[in-house]
């Protein structure tokens, strides 16, 4: 597994910047300029594609995480290596702390601009219940309610797909990975016949459909390792294939119509044969293993969660008429994009880090009541 890890330098930098494209482009005209009346008028395709389709890199946050739990925990948690509540703590560690702090800074921001101006921001109220959710988990997925930073759906989803993940890898020692089709299957299921359910809705169809297709990834990598010569260059000019009629659709256009349901088709043909076609390439792993590249992967989940803020203090400026930028200006862009960098280093170093041994007793005890795997 370590050889295999080795090789995964690239998802750093897929990490990276999926977060920013999001960040920078996506929220900045779902949720900063339609909130301020005005409309995304480029004209310039990929423009427009970045501001209206890297919702879709979420799908790939969801493979690379589906994919890193195959690798790094599946054999542990098959040979009782891994304890439920040892993994699950350790990921409410990482995840938590930023959700609380920038859940906090947004529910103060948006009772400013309500108090101040009878505005809000694009998600969420000044209401404590939503406060409540936010600060334990973001946004609760399943009972349709909505978060006030919007972008932590994510971690909701991700911490269901981990404890589903868990338990189907328990279950695989007798049936097999096979086991690892079902979320997938029950997502197919959810998307053609309760996409209007409360309780079962697009967030839940992403994230199940995405994650697993993550593991099967994560299989096909440790599989790999063991082809032919001839077998791999076969994979990696089917992967090359694929990725070029992504490349040829967007070209000519042709994207809606190739490309329905997405949630499904990026993660099969464009995000699985990409993550396929860079896993190997010994230079380039190389290259991607450089700390700074680790670095920037390191803070993609502090670019994410704290996007929101960012963009709410920018609406702030703005209605306030302390700063009045140009909302189509190109310098915006930079700018965006440099207080992203700026205030995810710090909250990588100064949340993440400090913060990534706390102790939730809480969550630990809960835990604690012995729950059989078998």
């Amino acid at each position: 597994m370590e050889k295999v890890k080795n090789k995964l330098n690239f998802i750093y930098i897929l990490k990276f910047i999926s977060s920013i494209l999001i960040a920078v482009f996506l929220h900045w005209n779902d949720h900063l300029i339609k909130n301020l009346g005005y409309e995304n008028i480029s004209k310039f395709r990929p423009f427009k594609f970045l501001t209206t389709k890297t919702y879709i890199l979420v799908e790939l946050f969801f493979i690379i995480s589906g994919l890193l739990f195959y690798i790094m925990s599946s054999k542990k948690i098959k040979n009782n290596e891994i304890k439920f509540k040892d993994l699950f703590i350790k990921k409410i560690a990482r995840l938590l702390p930023v959700i609380i702090f920038s859940t906090i800074f947004i529910f103060i921001c948006n009772f400013i601009l309500y108090i101040f101006n009878k505005d809000l921001w694009s998600c969420g109220t000044t209401s404590l219940f939503e406060l409540f959710l936010g600060l334990f988990g973001g946004r609760i997925t399943l009972s349709g309610i909505s978060a006030l930073n919007g972008p932590i759906w994510y971690v909701s989803m991700y911490l269901l797909c981990i404890i589903i993940a868990y338990y189907l890898t328990k279950k695989s020692v007798k049936y097999g990975d096979k086991v690892f089709l079902i979320p997938i299957l029950v997502s197919l299921i959810i998307f053609y016949n309760f996409m209007d359910v409360p309780m079962f809705g697009a967030s839940l169809v992403r994230s199940l459909s995405s994650f697993f297709i993550g593991i099967f990834v994560g299989k096909f990598i440790i599989l790999y390792e063991d082809f032919s010569l001839k077998n791999k260059v076969f994979t990696k000019i089917v992967s090359f294939i694929f990725l070029s009629l992504f490349v040829l659709c967007f070209i000519f256009n042709r994207v809606e119509a190739f490309y329905y349901p997405e949630t499904y088709s990026y993660s099969l043909f464009v995000f699985t044969p990409l993550i396929i076609f860079l896993y190997g390439f010994k230079h380039l792993n190389k290259i991607l293993s450089f700390k700074f590249f680790k670095f920037l992967g390191d803070i993609s989940y502090s670019i994410y969660i704290w996007n929101f803020p960012i963009l709410i203090v920018m609406h702030m400026l703005y209605v306030f008429k302390i700063y009045k930028f140009n909302v189509y200006s190109y310098k915006l862009f930079v700018l965006l994009f440099i207080i992203h960098i700026i205030v995810s280093i710090l909250s990588y170093l100064f949340i993440e880090k400090k913060f990534k041994n706390i102790k939730f007793k809480f969550i630990d005890k809960l835990l604690n009541m012995e729950v059989k795997w078998k």
